[in-house]
């Protein structure tokens, strides 16, 4: 399941996923690919 994934965030919400990525351990794209995983996951049920 490799798919490439673009896509833009403004400013103010690129420092909100930063932050909490780092509350998280995670590195911003770290964070961006869980989010992602989450939402395919709340797509299928």
């Amino acid at each position: 399941m490799n798919k490439k994934i673009t896509f833009k965030i403004d400013e103010e919400h690129f420092e909100g996923i930063k932050e909490k990525g780092n509350e998280l351990g995670m590195t911003m794209g770290g964070y961006v690919r869980y989010l992602v995983l989450k939402s395919s996951e709340m797509q299928q049920n």
